[in-house]
């Protein structure tokens, strides 16, 4: 049988890009989608297309409510075990939906499955961005709480997992996507699934980042951290740091600062040795480590 899977959309003026998404999740032949296209108060005329579209459920907000609010009104109307959200400016690789649900599927524990993010667009060559090459199943709470995360466009979750953590908090504009899966980490593994599920597009018309997202992230950690057990607040309080470190230490390169970002490397990895044999970490830290050793060679 085709696994179904709720594919939710959501859109804010994006008309250009909106077909196209719309457009991938339709590909997915070995998938059984439930379309369902959240209109997040558009004036370019994206309203009246998907009006349009007998084969989608069109849900239609009133006023601007932002990405968090728009998918779970999305939510509230799946009705499949499984659900995606796609962006309205990516694009699902034709057998994606089948990649990540057959994954879930072999894994009754997992809440979640992860693919592989091709990135595209504007400024940039295309290319694959880092991801395990071999499929596992882990608990992605102490990657998650070095920095690590993924973007909702390549991640299947199981529905009644999303819907009993609370979905998105509407409160944590352009941190939603990073609280949820801290929440819902705690409650079960995750598989990781080499195969590329999405093309994640880079233009001009992203939302900007505040300025003062770095303080939130940590406040969002921090709260985070402060919800575990005691016992455990030590040993997580200690992989933070870690992480920050290594955040810096990927500042420092990029910023020119090769020396210090080796320094700052080998600090992240001596604090927590356990990133070392992160599939999804290490792979990150030992290309910066390289990057960073060839700057200081060519100086």
């Amino acid at each position: 049988m085709k696994p179904r899977v709720s594919v939710v959309i959501t859109t804010r003026n994006r008309r250009q890009f909106l077909a196209e998404a719309v457009a991938s999740a339709r590909l997915q032949c070995a998938a059984e989608v439930e379309l369902i296209v959240v209109d997040d108060a558009s004036s370019d005329g994206s309203w009246d297309w998907l009006a349009a579209q007998a084969d989608l459920r069109a849900v239609r907000l009133d006023t601007n409510s932002q990405l968090a609010a728009a998918r779970n009104a999305g939510l509230a109307v799946a009705t499949s075990q499984l659900v995606w959200f796609l962006d309205d400016d990516d694009r699902l690789r034709p057998r994606a939906l089948e990649a990540l649900a057959a994954a879930l599927q072999a894994t009754p524990a997992a809440v979640a499955a992860v693919g592989a993010l091709w990135r595209f667009g504007d400024g940039i060559d295309a290319s694959r961005m880092i991801h395990p090459v071999r499929a596992s199943t882990r608990r992605l709470w102490p990657e998650l709480l070095a920095g690590w995360s993924a973007v909702p466009s390549q991640t299947l979750w199981r529905t009644e997992a999303v819907r009993r953590v609370g979905a998105f908090r509407a409160d944590l504009f352009g941190l939603e996507d990073r609280d949820l899966w801290l929440r819902l980490a705690r409650t079960g593994p995750a598989c990781l699934v080499p195969e590329i599920v999405v093309e994640y597009r880079i233009h001009a018309g992203q939302m900007p980042r505040p300025p003062d997202m770095p303080e939130r992230r940590e406040r969002l950690y921090a709260d985070a951290i402060a919800s575990l057990p005691a016992a455990e607040q030590p040993a997580a309080r200690r992989l933070r740091a870690a992480g920050r470190l290594w955040n810096q230490a990927e500042r420092d390169r990029e910023a020119g600062r090769p020396g210090r970002a080796l320094v700052g490397c080998a600090a992240a990895l001596w604090k927590r040795p356990m990133l070392f044999s992160s599939p999804l970490l290490w792979p990150a830290i030992g290309r910066s480590i390289l990057y960073s050793l060839r700057d200081l060679l060519r100086a």
